[in-house]
């Protein structure tokens, strides 16, 4: 049975044999040694409890980083371009579900990088949570190892990102 319909009170484990992922750094994209460990570990844990490798994450970082740009710095665009932005937006976002119309999750690194010492933020620090944003898809955040994932799942299926952090956090103490 796809993910979709599984139960909310379906345990992490059938729920897990039941998903495609796709686990890695995005096109474009840097991550840390510890970030790059963490999600091996991920992988490993996820296909070992039945998953299926889906592949890679999709190639959207760079559009994702130019969309949020424009956005930022609506105040300054005139009223076309802003609905020029917003057109794009929607445009991303339906491109984006159609990619990953046969990958229930995606684990991705959360930051390219540890966190750093405080300091003003720029848009590098947010790059990976920027698609889900984007198109609405729920992701949460976890540490794992020396590193940091994040667990996106599709629109509307929360459980389904929970059920997979919560896996990987309980499957963490034995690594």
């Amino acid at each position: 049975m796809p993910a979709s319909r599984q139960s909310l009170s379906a345990t992490p484990t059938s729920l897990i044999s039941t998903i495609r992922v796709a686990v890695g750094v995005p096109n474009g994209g840097q991550a840390s040694a510890a970030t790059l460990d963490a999600l091996g570990q991920a992988r490993r844990t996820l296909l070992d409890a039945g998953a299926t490798d889906a592949g890679d994450p999709p190639d959207w970082l760079a559009r994702s980083r130019d969309l949020t740009e424009r956005y930022w710095s609506r105040a300054h665009r005139t009223g076309q371009q802003v609905d020029r932005d917003l057109a794009d937006w929607d445009d991303f976002r339906t491109r984006s579900l159609d990619q990953t119309s046969d990958v229930d999750v995606i684990v991705t690194p959360t930051v390219p990088h540890s966190a750093p010492v405080h300091r003003h933020m720029t848009v590098d620090d947010y790059l990976y949570c920027l698609p889900p944003s984007l198109t609405g898809a729920p992701a949460i955040s976890i540490p794992l190892a020396n590193g940091s994932v994040q667990v996106v799942a599709r629109r509307w299926e929360d459980h389904v990102a929970v059920a997979v952090a919560r896996k990987l956090a309980f499957a963490q103490s034995a690594w």
